[in-house]
């Protein structure tokens, strides 16, 4: 079942704030219990690391397209970089939310998608770094939804593109007679 992600806003009664109505301010996100279901998954596609990362496969799809030499390997090879570029400005700027911090001496900072995903990779889900954890721990509850709106939006932009790797492969594999895989 498909969730949406978004903010949510319920009208407090009988409260007040700044002479106005006093609003309940939330975020709406996937349960727990999908997210653990996928969280291992998208680390595999998110890390560069991983052999089967989003940016590895890529990357041999387009030096496959290119030694093809084709037409349709040609377009298939811009298609595939214009994902490579979405997902690499995908770590440093959410289209979703944007989160700001005050460092220790009270300056706001910008924290990118790929710090947030970070922290929750190994403050929570797969490592037990105790200082991530923290972070994660002393942040408000709207900043702690919010960061999980980072986690969430960029596990199905990944999953999305991974969608489109595959289509665009499949096309430039049909357009030279070689059958992909299923």
């Amino acid at each position: 079942m498909q969730q949406r992600i978004g903010l949510t806003g319920e009208q407090i009664p009988g409260q007040s704030y700044l002479g106005g109505p006093a609003w309940s301010i939330g975020v709406k996100v996937p349960d727990e219990l999908s997210v653990k279901a996928v969280i291992a998954d998208f680390r595999i596609l998110y890390t560069d690391t991983n052999q089967c990362s989003a940016m590895r496969v890529l990357k041999l799809l387009q030096a496959s397209a290119y030694r093809r030499g084709t037409p349709k390997g040609r377009e298939g090879i811009e298609a595939l970089k214009d994902i490579r570029t979405h997902l690499k400005t995908r770590r440093k700027r959410d289209p979703v939310a944007h989160i700001l911090d005050e460092d220790d001496d009270g300056v706001l900072v910008d924290r990118s998608p790929e710090e947030i995903i970070d922290l929750w990779f190994n403050g929570e889900y797969f490592h037990d770094d105790r200082d991530k954890a923290e972070q994660i721990e002393g942040e408000q509850r709207l900043d702690i939804e919010m960061m999980r709106v980072v986690l969430h939006t960029a596990i199905r932009d990944h999953v999305r593109a991974w969608m489109v790797i595959r289509n665009t492969a499949d096309g430039v594999l049909s357009a030279t007679g070689v059958s992909g895989g299923a």
